[in-house]
């Protein structure tokens, strides 16, 4: 399977192709147009620098089939939603998640973020509700660097976060010791709940 780019007034395909596995479900531009969000069926969610055909990012994977997906406008993050009911976050510039994931009753319909990116909207399958993410009090500040992202999302969630799969506890020193490094890299990062 491809999915394949066409000139609009021409109807003629714009190459390259991107080679996709399973159905995607969900295909999104970022709001420059550069970086092209794709999930579906597969499990997986992939960011694209589709005038080139290549992944910006390892893949996003999810334990079941991805119904929804966006980026949120003007930071580097990435939200993907699955039928069982799992959002994650991921910086989408590293592919590593950036919090433990939120788990809703219900199977995820539709994912969108505010134009200020500071609000997630959140819908499911058969039910009414629709759910408001604060992503500004939930997302570390795009200002860190994908390491120092890396290293506060560890700290926030007591784990370490392995490029695209699960979270290993750690131990109160080994969470101590990040906590000292994170402060000697960023000790003027402003509102964290950290402090200094």
């Amino acid at each position: 399977m491809q999915i394949r780019f066409h000139d609009i007034s021409t109807g003629a395909a714009t190459p390259p192709a991107i080679p996709y596995v399973g159905w995607p479900f969900v295909s999104r531009f970022n709001e420059t147009g550069e970086l092209l969000l794709t999930a579906g069926g597969g499990g997986l969610a992939q960011v694209w620098h589709w005038t080139e055909a290549r992944l910006a990012c390892p893949m996003l994977p999810h334990a079941d089939a991805i119904m929804a997906a966006c980026f949120v406008p003007g930071k580097p993050w990435v939200i993907t939603g699955d039928r069982t009911g799992i959002i994650h976050f991921w910086d989408g510039r590293t592919g590593m998640r950036i919090r433990p994931p939120l788990r809703r009753d219900g199977g995820i319909n539709g994912l969108e973020a505010t134009p200020d990116g500071r609000t997630l909207v959140v819908s499911g399958w058969f039910d009414r509700d629709i759910e408001l993410v604060d992503l500004a009090a939930a997302l570390p500040e795009p200002d860190l660097d994908p390491d120092g992202t890396r290293l506060l999302s560890e700290i926030d969630a007591g784990a370490v976060v392995h490029p695209g799969g699960g979270l290993a506890r750690l131990a109160r020193p080994e969470w101590m010791e990040k906590w000292r490094e994170f402060r000697r890299r960023h000790p003027d990062y402003p509102g964290h709940r950290l402090g200094p």
